[in-house]
């Protein structure tokens, strides 16, 4: 302190100049210990990792080769409908044969329904299993739509009609 030519102390008039000089400090990033910081993060993380196993290593129960229970094809139930002066004659596999007369009434058209049915019930089909519906030529077209609607109502969905090539020597 500086005393003056009154009683008061004064300090001495500083400029903005020195003041700005004397308190200017380093204040840069010191690096050496943010690299001490990270070395030790990275020592901690890679020492207390813990990775999970390799997929390849999941337990599995694969069957075995020569398991008892083997997938098979489904042999599908063939319905073959022939034509003749009598009426249309339908096989229901190996199993059955019903004959109806040219103009049978749904009576008898709901006895070859029922007729399929118990031989569904019988072999231990599903709805699901394949169905086969084997026509002649000769059979009409009327036959061939009351068969395939009475399959329908029976719950049986795969149907698939069977088609054979006619030889040009046979049909002559």
């Amino acid at each position: 302190m500086h005393l003056s030519e009154g009683s008061r102390p004064s300090f001495y008039p500083r400029t903005l100049e020195e003041v700005s000089r004397r308190g200017r400090t380093d204040t840069g990033l010191q690096m050496a210990p943010m690299i001490d910081v990270i070395f030790l993060l990275l020592t901690f993380f890679v020492l207390t990792v813990r990775f999970r196993p390799s997929e390849a290593q999941v337990p599995l129960q694969l069957p075995r080769g020569d398991s008892s229970e083997r997938f098979s094809i489904i042999e599908p139930l063939i319905l073959e409908m022939t034509a003749g002066q009598e009426g249309v004659l339908i096989k229901i596999g190996t199993d059955k044969e019903i004959l109806l007369p040219p103009e049978a009434s749904p009576k008898e058209w709901t006895a070859a329904a029922d007729a399929v049915e118990e031989i569904c019930r019988r072999q231990q089909r599903r709805t699901d299993d394949p169905i086969e519906l084997l026509c002649g030529e000769e059979v009409s077209w009327e036959a061939v739509v009351k068969m395939y609607d009475l399959l329908r109502v029976l719950g049986l969905n795969q149907i698939a009609f069977v088609v054979t090539e006619v030889n040009e020597e046979d049909a002559q």
